[in-house]
């Protein structure tokens, strides 16, 4: 089946699943909701845009909406107006370039115990993204995102084969704030500042999926500094409060094959793609770990993966393009750009290594 029928009917089968769960799911839900309704929809080129109705009602009439632009959006306004009750996000993650900032506006758009409403698709092997998808997402990534916007009470009200149903409530705390700071400053490389953030909130976390978080970037906080041994104490705790986190085992990981022990660093990261199989940090850690034992088959399996479910990031395009080269996979790389890049396999470059952009640990630093 030609790339773009199959695209085609993806959309297709997307706007009818968008439309059900609004009949039969958000219209029992907004049915009384007294403040404003906000619906985020993805525009041109993956900016999002924020329709808002001043209630449940107006929303189910179908009134004429106020619109936020992706700018509005991006810069945390909110016309001024009251916090909202009721929120939906379908099928919205995959379709703008940086989800975690709508999650961030989201949160303080929101109401104390507003309800949240999210449809995201399940990833999975071979899945073609279409034009409008930016990126897939495993449950681990979009429930961190949640918490660290501000949300508690994580749940998944819908999980099946094509897409996944969640929903989350605004909590009464601003953590969100905090957790933004820290995560911005460890971007930067601002360890001392993410960890006086993080330490600014640290008596006043009460739920077990805020602590995991704080302890997820206090590890990076660690790794940062140069404490590799206080960031896996603290890692090994996050796995103490979620034996399942395979954001903790990449760490873990990731520490482990700093410190020469690529037999234990294999291990973590292949527990990780167990718990989540379409982790991306799994699945880079799992690539480096293949590529220094010799293994490049394994480690081109595994980019090519990474890089299908994040195929906006040019980094790991190149990684995955250096690694089919060096297990002399020109075939399969040019059958993965064919579908790429969406042109006839003749016309696909030839991509000079020397340009590539090299790293210089194939282990960063986990943060999210």
């Amino acid at each position: 089946m030609p790339i773009l029928e199959t695209t085609l009917r993806l959309e297709e089968a997307v706007s009818q699943a968008r439309n059900a769960i609004k009949s039969h799911t958000i219209a029992p839900l907004t049915a009384n909701i007294k403040d404003p309704v906000i619906e985020v929809l993805p525009a041109a080129n993956g900016n999002p845009k924020a329709f808002i109705w001043v209630n449940g009602q107006s929303y189910q009439r179908g009134d004429a909406p106020v619109i936020l632009d992706s700018d509005d959006m991006l810069s945390d306004n909110f016309l001024g107006g009251a916090p909202a009750g009721f929120a939906l996000w379908l099928f919205g993650p995959e379709r703008v370039a940086d989800p975690g900032k709508v999650y961030k506006w989201l949160g303080g758009a929101m109401a104390h115990g507003a309800l949240l409403v999210i449809a995201s698709e399940v990833p999975r092997v071979g899945k073609i993204l279409s034009e409008k998808e930016f990126g897939n997402y495993s449950e681990e990534e979009t429930a961190a995102n949640l918490v660290r916007a501000g949300f508690e009470g994580i749940r998944e009200m819908v999980e099946g084969p094509i897409f996944r149903l969640w929903s989350a409530s605004r909590t009464s705390t601003e953590h969100r704030e905090a957790f933004a700071a820290a995560q911005s400053c460890l971007e930067l490389g601002e360890w001392a500042l993410a960890t006086q953030r993080l330490e600014s909130i640290e008596d006043s976390i009460d739920t077990l999926q805020e602590l995991k978080e704080f302890a997820i970037l206090m590890a990076a906080c660690h790794d940062l500094a140069g404490r590799p041994l206080d960031a896996m104490e603290t890692l090994f705790e996050v796995l103490r409060i979620d034996p399942e986190c395979a954001r903790a085992m990449c760490g873990i990981g990731r520490l482990s094959a700093l410190g020469d022990n690529l037999q234990s660093a294999a291990v973590f990261f292949n527990a990780a793609l167990e718990c989540q199989p379409f982790l991306v940090a799994a699945l880079q850690g799992s690539a480096a770990v293949e590529e220094a034992t010799g293994n490049n088959d394994k480690a081109w399996l595994a980019l090519k993966t990474a890089s299908d479910l994040r195929p906006i990031d040019e980094d790991l395009l190149f990684e995955t393009v250096r690694m089919g080269n060096a297990a002399g996979l020109q075939d399969e790389i040019a059958s993965f750009l064919k579908t790429r890049l969406k042109i006839r396999t003749e016309t696909i470059p030839k991509i000079d290594l020397a340009t590539i952009p090299q790293t210089s640990s194939p282990f960063g630093v986990v943060t999210n």
